[in-house]
């Protein structure tokens, strides 16, 4: 860039100032208006990433921010520091800082975008109290296409900030870049594509709980991007990544989504000893025992974890179903019976602790109930020894 300047000499120094009269005060305020705007982008990042990325998590998005903020007021600096030190300059620091500008200002517009995309084409979703705007099949090809129409427009700006303004080098750099992604598309392209196979089969949502097959937890779904799944892990509490294409290729158990009004269905299975079987005097002829008696009792036990759990405000059942039990199996040690319990439904959250008290503390309390009433009928769960008759 080239502009009239006035040569002065300072303790030996050859130091060019710009020439007051020739300069070009719009462009001045042009480029101080700029610097002071992004002084401003970086003071309030954290409402601007918020506000387009609410309910979602923004802590990479801010730090991209300011650190494109950084960069563009370093380079301005440079730019403006260099020429005074030599007049031969040619504003390399200020094509970088205007690079970083227009990725900048592409960002920002389909952030913008992609929010009125949300809110039009999105599903309207409450989350932990909060009405939320979730991705779609639709809003997300609506994305699509805003970004491809973004990163060309991009592009031919970043061509025309470093004077490449002939047609040969602008076709030569997009075409490099059409080149570079076609070359490249085995392996950026599969994430985005199951991206919108997830979407457009409406079965994980923000804020879902499911089981992937494999994997030894339960988690909600923080957030499908175009590239991975953002998972929380409700047992431990950590996140998760996985690819889109590794996780279509799982099967997956959406614990949220019911398959009827009855619930999730979960059971538990006790192993209770048999009645034991005692010998007569002469030992050729067992006593008898009432079999009768002894199932009656274990179904008094299981109903005595029915009163109690209606009365227990953190047991999450389905108040509209009933708790079922029988007998499963018989082996050589106990009579194996499952308990069978429909939870209630599932809270609409992405706190791993609100899902955890209402999957497992019912699922333990239920436990520590079975314990409580076959000590009180005089059942044992513990696996008794092979009982062997010798004569």
């Amino acid at each position: 860039m080239n502009q009239h300047t006035i040569e002065y000499d300072i303790l030996g120094l050859t130091l060019y100032f710009p020439d007051i009269e020739h300069l070009n005060w719009l462009a001045v305020a042009y480029s101080v208006a700029i610097l002071l705007i992004n002084f401003g982008l970086f003071v309030f990042a954290p409402k601007i990433v918020r506000y387009f990325n609410s309910g979602k998590e923004n802590t990479f998005q801010l730090s991209i921010l300011r650190s494109v903020n950084v960069l563009f007021i370093v380079f301005s600096i440079l730019d403006f520091l260099i020429s005074f030190v030599t007049d031969a300059y040619n504003n390399y620091f200020s094509g970088f800082a205007y690079t970083l500008l227009v990725v900048y200002g592409a960002a920002f517009i389909y952030n913008a975008l992609s929010l009125v995309s949300r809110k039009k084409f999105g599903r309207e979703k409450e989350i932990d109290g909060n009405t939320l705007y979730i991705d779609t099949y639709n809003s997300r090809l609506v994305d699509i296409l805003m970004m491809t129409v973004i990163i060309f427009i991009a592009v031919f700006m970043i061509v025309k900030a470093w004077g490449l303004t002939s047609m040969l080098e602008t076709t030569g750099l997009l075409g490099l870049v059409v080149a570079f992604l076609a070359l490249t598309n085995s392996i950026w392209a599969p994430d985005p594509y199951y991206c919108m196979v997830i979407l457009s089969s409406d079965m994980l949502e923000d804020g879902d709980v499911i089981h992937i097959e494999g994997m030894p937890d339960e988690y909600i779904i923080a957030r499908v991007t175009f590239i991975y799944t953002l998972l929380f892990n409700i047992k431990n509490n950590h996140k998760t990544l996985v690819r889109n294409s590794k996780l279509i290729e799982r099967h997956i158990d959406n614990y949220t989504k019911k398959a009827s009004t009855d619930g999730l269905r979960q059971s538990l299975t006790f192993k209770i000893g048999y009645p034991e079987i005692g010998l007569s005097r002469d030992l050729k002829t067992h006593e008898p025992y009432d079999m009768k008696k002894y199932l009656d009792s274990v179904d008094a036990m299981f109903e005595r974890v029915v009163e109690k759990a209606e009365k227990d405000n953190e047991i999450k059942i389905n108040p509209n179903t009933k708790i079922e039990w029988g007998m499963r199996n018989t082996g050589d040690y106990a009579l194996e019976f499952i308990m069978i319990y429909y939870l209630d439904t599932l809270p609409k959250t992405k706190i791993t602790r609100n899902v955890r008290k209402h999957i497992y503390t019912t699922r333990g309390r239920l436990v520590r109930l079975c314990y409580e009433s076959s000590v009180e009928e005089g059942l044992s769960l513990a696996t008794p020894d092979l009982i062997k008759l010798e004569q």
